[in-house]
């Protein structure tokens, strides 16, 4: 098992199975049908429990234009960023079962996002299986000043996972974030495994 950390969140377009598993290979044609340029998108397929017992299931790839989804009359959903668990299936089509065995391992693990869900990420033949795993937001370190503090949240950085989304450069132009709180912000985000864009 490997993890991944995705430091940005994924915009993708989705259409829902009616049921699993039997219309997940007609949701992911429908949605096919809908896109063009198809060889430029990442592919996943996206689930969750329901109350009922059942699973629901999206057939979903990257929206390349922002609002791309609403403009075809696709549903939308956000992967989000964060770490997750996962294990790589190669030739998976030789034994599709083998997805679903692959989950049941995965969701044994302790540490599970409670509000995650179970991620396909297709690749040619290769498909990887990921569950997300809980985060706690690490704070700001203590001790930046108020010009620094002040300058992060009108950027919308109140942790250090936001920072992530960030060149370093772009925060050092920051009016307020002087060479002093960028390296106590690397120094804590180094400390968490956490990198700059």
């Amino acid at each position: 098992m490997d993890t991944i950390v995705f430091d940005k969140e994924i915009a993708v377009c989705c259409v829902a199975a009616s049921s699993f598993p039997d219309d997940v290979l007609a949701a992911f044609q429908t949605l096919h049908g809908q896109l063009d340029r198809k060889e430029e998108r990442q592919h996943f397929g996206l689930s969750h429990g329901q109350d009922n017992g059942g699973i629901h299931y999206l057939a979903a790839a990257t929206e390349l234009n922002t609002g791309e989804a609403e403009a075809l009359g696709l549903d939308r959903f956000t992967i989000q960023k964060g770490a997750y668990l996962g294990i790589t299936l190669h030739d998976y089509l030789k034994d599709l079962g083998e997805i679903g065995r692959t989950f049941e391992r995965l969701l044994q693990t302790p540490d599970l996002d409670p509000q995650g869900y179970c991620l396909e990420i297709y690749d040619g033949k290769d498909v990887q299986c990921l569950v997300k795993l809980k985060t706690e937001s690490v704070p700001l370190p203590p001790k930046l000043g108020q010009p620094a503090q002040r300058a992060l949240a009108s950027a919308g950085i109140n942790t250090l996972e936001d920072c992530c989304r960030f060149r370093e450069t772009e925060l050092a132009k920051l009016h307020g974030v002087g060479p002093n709180a960028l390296t106590k912000i690397k120094a804590a985000m180094a400390e968490h495994g956490l990198y700059f864009n």
